[in-house]
């Protein structure tokens, strides 16, 4: 019922004139509401089966008559992993390589419009670009374009294989979904040289692995990365996730590559899910480590905006299930880092009450999660000469309705909560959440951020608060008064970490 009213909300059925691409003819359907015209399900390369299953993306081909875009195409395969997770395609399936574009109605094709090019989050095993919190509708109606894609999951989407050349078919798939949006972008009111790539979690790893590839960093003007980067890992070599191929292949008693892409695509689910399955330096898309490469600032030279959620983890991840206490924290810390626990414990504020205490557990959660790896990546872009705005969301999402599958924090902002804020797509999940003005107000302010900057690459604006460069040592915090405050801390505190326990730091 919620998914139905979902989208009864957001599309009409009233059918927009046909555009052209590549392939041929589409017709999309009006928002009415909202002046943005939507066509949805639009294959950008063939479908991956048989022989394709886990190789490189092929073009998609073309079609006979005019496409109905009307509706979103199949998730690419993926088991359910989260509540909050709420879709509007029909299955999941391995023909999903599919993107989704927001235009305003009527947009001329030489109307030159900057684009967003959304990448879903949801740990490169489940997530989908039909999820209405990516929707695109209310960016659009403020004079952009916005498209987001499906790409291959799990082992579909980054199995290496003795019997493969390279791996990381998944993140091929995103470059060969960046390669039709610029071919395409006319077609819709876009301009091709003004595509700036955005993402939340795994879609903000892969921003990052965009920006850091040779095959893709050339094609991109900007980034939005939200709560990820490939900086904060280290990508296995190709040998060794080639090595994680055959292991899936053996458990499955295929002894080579052609008995893995005859086995039924639900098998290949379940038995990979117990693997993890990653991007690695496969030597074509990511030729060298990527921390390396973004501190030697041979990345893409585009301004950024980048930053974290105030909880992307909570405390109880460092507390291990103990009272929020010095004692309890100054011993989960020793287990954890040994004589250099004092260190880290200095860098984390040196907490003396219960409540400094749990802040500090929370930020060292965060930082260990995803925090460090993001903040690393912001700070070697802006050392590197690129202009980084980084943010800190710190506005908790309000309680869910029961019995919905939302979800919020009881410690801050947590992991994935600005979504709706920075995209505009609270509407969308009002059945979810009681959204205050407080809420409505500080989304309408990160839109216009986010406008803004795919307009000029500088989020800042008319009255809006000014949002310094991150070379000034200062980022924003997002909530309803936005204030600044100084970077160097956060980075201190990362530094520590990773001094004491490189693997902690990493």
């Amino acid at each position: 019922m919620l998914l139905t009213a979902l989208t009864s909300s957001l599309f009409s059925l009233l059918a927009a004139d046909p555009v052209t691409v590549t392939q041929g003819d589409l017709v999309g359907q009006a928002a009415n509401d909202q002046g943005v015209t939507a066509y949805l399900g639009i294959p950008y390369a063939a479908a991956p089966l048989d022989d394709l299953r886990f190789a490189p993306p092929q073009p998609a081909p073309a079609w006979e008559g005019t496409r109905d875009a009307t509706s979103f195409g199949d998730r690419c395969m993926q088991q359910p992993l989260y509540g909050d997770m709420i879709f509007r395609s029909d299955a999941v399936s391995e023909d999903c390589l599919y993107l989704n574009v927001w235009t305003p109605e009527g947009a001329a094709t030489d109307a030159a419009l900057p684009i967003l090019f959304y990448i879903h989050g949801g740990g490169f095993v489940t997530g989908s670009g039909d999820e209405p919190r990516y929707d695109g509708a209310a960016l659009a109606s403020q004079g952009v374009v916005v498209v987001t894609v499906n790409y291959r999951l799990g082992a579909f989407g980054f199995m290496a294989h003795p019997d493969l050349d390279g791996g990381n078919a998944a993140l091929f798939d995103l470059a060969m979904a960046l390669d039709w949006v610029r071919q395409n972008a006319k077609a819709f009111g876009g301009d091709p040289a003004r595509i700036t790539i955005g993402g939340e979690s795994a879609g903000s790893f892969a921003v990052s692995a965009l920006l850091a590839s040779p095959v893709t960093q050339d094609h991109v003007a900007g980034a939005l990365a939200q709560s990820g980067s490939i900086a904060g890992m280290t990508p296995p070599a190709l040998e060794a996730a080639q090595a994680d191929g055959a292991a899936l292949g053996a458990a499955m008693e295929a002894p080579d590559l052609a008995a893995l892409r005859s086995l039924p695509a639900d098998a290949v689910l379940e038995t990979a899910a117990k693997m993890r399955f990653w991007p690695s330096m496969d030597g074509t898309f990511l030729t060298s480590n990527p921390r390396d490469a973004f501190e030697t600032g041979e990345v893409a030279n585009v301004p950024v905006m980048v930053g974290v959620t105030s909880a992307e983890m909570s405390s109880g991840a460092m507390l291990q299930g103990g009272p929020a206490t010095v004692d309890n924290f100054t011993t989960q810390l020793k287990n954890r880092f040994g004589d250099k626990a004092d260190s880290v414990y200095a860098a984390y504020g040196s907490p003396m009450t219960d409540a400094e205490v749990l802040r500090a557990a929370r930020d060292l959660a965060s930082d260990s999660f995803i925090g460090a790896g993001t903040m690393r990546m912001a700070a070697a872009m802006s050392e590197t000469g690129r202009p980084v705005y980084a943010y800190l969301f710190d506005q908790a999402r309000p309680a869910p309705k029961e019995g919905t599958g939302g979800w919020t924090s009881p410690e801050g902002a947590g992991h994935s909560t600005d979504i709706e804020y920075f995209l505009g797509t609270q509407e969308l999940a009002e059945d979810v959440y009681d959204w205050t003005a407080a809420d409505k107000d500080l989304s309408g302010l990160m839109q216009a951020y986010v406008v803004n900057f795919l307009n000029t690459g500088d989020p800042n604006g008319g009255k809006l608060p000014a949002w310094p460069d991150m070379s000034e040592g200062q980022r924003l915090v997002l909530k309803p008064s936005p204030t600044t405050e100084p970077v160097e801390p956060v980075l201190n505190r990362i530094d520590a970490v990773a001094a004491a326990s490189p693997a902690a730091g990493n």
